[in-house]
């Protein structure tokens, strides 16, 4: 009893805190959210302003273009009627609405200016814009400083409309400077070619809207993104261009209602805009007051910045409702967590019951005792718990019993193995000596010279079956793994190669097309060269006399070796019969085999098997009926620095008379 009040006071103050915790995250959280969907909003709202902007530079440079076609501007080049020009040029500075609108020859000098006609004849070729088009001989368009000297050129009106008073700012960077008599522009200038076919530029079109004190632009971005929202009778959304730090066109208001134009940036947002060239969303001071901003930096045609385009919301609006959300929100909050902890009290009260008994099974099966089952639950929650649990005890006592049949079954299967080899080594080495005599003694009567030709025939007889006999005692002793094994570094590919050409000249496989796709940096095994390329051979003939059964048909073995992390892979597919899906799992077992009497000894993949094991290799084989069948084999690889041997490069393949296995020269290694 004492452990449940212990529990239900732990798990009321870990309740209680983790709410209590969690109220606190999630009010910072909600109030970190309510800003970020405000300055979400500012910066959607940057990128819309920045669309506006640009528009008005495509604006200019679609005007520029319509006027080049409307007044067929090459052939008035060409005729020298400068004087209708001049008419239209005129008429369209105020119709397109624009300040500066000005020709020039392809030299860049004025023929004539629509904003100031008395001056002319002067060059521009030393501004920026009108030097890259003259040497680009392209259309540009963009922002643009626009220099003193070249602003008093096009008259004192637009020069002195756009001199700026510079005002000292709050949170600005201090400055002695006193008056802003450059200006900042949007621009586009058109190159005019002849009609002569060769496209040479002529002459050019410059057209410009001077942005200081030009408020019409601000107001209406303005109007179009925020809808002249307004709070206690102040605009709500704010936007300003800048002249580097300097604001030259806003609605922005300063402490008098006025128009805050020749305020600074503040110098936090001017080191991350202007300095730092990367755009700014958050929370600055503005004049007088904080806004939630974003700003942009504006770059002129070679890419410097020159400027920035900001928009921003007045954050006063958006702090009192934030403060009534929280408030409200911690209320419900701290409602909650008493309410749930009331309900958490009167719950694990009826829980921990049922969960003791749960503890106490899981204690006696860790304790080994898998007969242990889990009462009914009068509870419902529990109930898929308990069958679960029931059934993952039933499961392993099933397991357990298959696990002792197959281990049994293993057991014996390996007893049956040792009998038979044991009796295949005694009848190998019984069988090898005197084979060797007869062997021997053949070859020595077939080279005496009076022996006829039926008489070496006959021979010839004795000897291939005794070979063929040798071949078998060879397997015999193989599959008893009593034949010496010399282990060295192998490369496969080689193997691969020698048994390709061991089989191509066989005339039973003339029809049989042979592929190799051996990887070329294939690591090396350790193994022996003979057990292995018994293993290669072995399948390959197996699945040339498969493919030969195809009455008719020809065949293609494919053979593809590749590397693993530490092992390698190899692959014998051929498209022959097919085996037996009820034959699959006895193919590896001795004298198993589907060939008729007299065909085979049944003893071939019970040897692949075994010296596939004998290098801690493995093997694993799919095979479909009519479709054909793969063997894929996997080793794993020496170490770096393990180098093939020659020797046993030469070693004989087939050794009647076994040694003293000799210890791996890979293993030296």
């Amino acid at each position: 009893m004492f452990i449940i009040k212990k529990l239900l006071g732990g798990f009321f103050t870990i309740i209680v805190s983790i709410n209590l915790l969690l109220a606190i995250i999630t009010a910072l959280y909600f109030d970190k959210t309510y800003l970020n969907e405000i300055q979400t909003r500012v910066d959607l709202s940057l990128n819309s302003a920045n669309y506006f902007y640009q528009s008005k530079i495509q604006s200019i440079s679609q005007m520029l273009n319509i006027l080049k076609i409307k007044i067929e501007i090459r052939k008035l080049f060409l005729d020298g009627r400068l004087n209708f020009f001049r008419k239209i040029l005129d008429r369209s500075l105020q119709e397109m609405d624009l300040d500066i609108l000005t020709l020039l020859n392809d030299q860049g000098k004025v023929l004539y200016r629509a904003h100031n006609p008395h001056y002319n004849n002067d060059s521009l070729l030393s501004f920026s814009l009108v030097k890259k088009a003259i040497a680009t001989g392209k259309q540009l368009s963009g922002p643009i400083i626009f220099p003193e000297d070249i602003l008093k050129r096009e008259g004192d009106s637009l020069f002195n409309r756009s001199i700026v008073k510079i005002v000292n700012t709050k949170e600005a960077i201090p400055t002695n400077r006193v008056f802003e008599k450059n200006a900042l522009a949007i621009s586009s200038i058109v190159p005019i070619k002849s009609d002569d076919g060769n496209g040479k530029v002529i002459g050019y079109i410059l057209g410009a809207k001077i942005l200081n004190s030009y408020n019409k632009m601000v107001d209406d971005i303005k109007e179009q993104i925020f809808e002249n929202e307004r709070y206690q009778g102040t605009d709500i959304g704010t936007v300003t261009i800048f002249l580097n730090d300097l604001r030259v066109a806003t609605n922005v208001r300063d402490g008098n209602g006025e128009r805050a134009i020749g305020s600074l940036l503040s110098a936090k947002v001017y080191n991350h805009v202007l300095v730092n060239g990367e755009r700014w969303v958050g929370s600055a001071f503005v004049v007088k007051d904080h806004y939630i901003t974003a700003y942009e930096p504006i770059k002129d045609i070679d890419n410097k910045i020159i400027g920035a385009l900001y928009v921003g919301l007045l954050q006063k609006p958006y702090l009192q409702p934030k403060l009534y959300l929280l408030i409200i929100f911690l209320s419900i909050f701290l409602a909650m967590i008493v309410i749930s902890s009331i309900i958490s009290y009167l719950m694990t009260k009826s829980i921990l019951n049922p969960i003791e008994e749960i503890l106490n099974v899981l204690n006696r099966i860790m304790s080994g005792d898998l007969s242990a089952r889990l009462s009914k639950q009068s509870k419902k929650e529990f109930v898929p718990l308990c069958n679960t649990i029931n059934s993952m005890l039933d499961s392993f006592n099933k397991r357990e019993e298959i696990l002792k049949e197959s281990t049994n079954a293993q057991l014996s299967q390996s007893d049956k193995l040792a009998t038979i080899g044991r009796l295949s080594a005694g009848v190998a080495h019984e069988v090898n000596n005197p084979l060797t005599g007869v062997l021997t003694f053949a070859h020595l009567l077939r080279e005496k010279n009076n022996m006829t030709e039926e008489d070496r025939a006959d021979l010839d007889v004795i000897i291939k079956e005794t070979l063929r006999v040798r071949e078998i005692t060879r397997g015999l002793l193989d599959f008893s793994r009593q034949s010496p094994s010399n282990k060295v570094s192998l490369d496969v590919n080689k193997i691969i190669e020698q048994v390709k050409l061991l089989v191509q000249g066989h005339k039973d496989f003339k029809r049989i097309k042979f592929i190799s796709d051996l990887a070329p940096d294939l690591k090396f095994i350790c193994g022996d060269k003979n057990q292995i390329q018994q293993v290669i051979l072995n399948l390959v003939l197996n699945a040339l006399e498969s493919m030969v059964e195809k009455v008719g048909e020809s065949g293609t073995l494919e053979i593809i070796t590749a590397n693993l992390h530490n092992e390698i892979q190899i692959k014998i597919k051929d498209t022959g019969m097919g085996i037996e899906k009820e034959n699959l799992e006895q193919i590896f077992e001795p004298f198993y085999t589907t060939k008729p009497v007299g065909m085979g000894t049944g003893l071939g993949l019970s040897i692949v098997y075994g010296n596939v094991n004998k290098h801690s290799g493995s093997i694993r084989v799919e095979s479909e009926i009519n479709v054909g069948t793969t063997f894929t084999l996997i080793f794993p690889t020496v170490s770096e620095g393990s180098e093939l041997s020659e020797a046993n490069e030469n070693a004989p393949t087939i050794s009647l008379n076994p040694g003293k296995e000799e210890k791996s020269n890979c293993e030296k290694n």
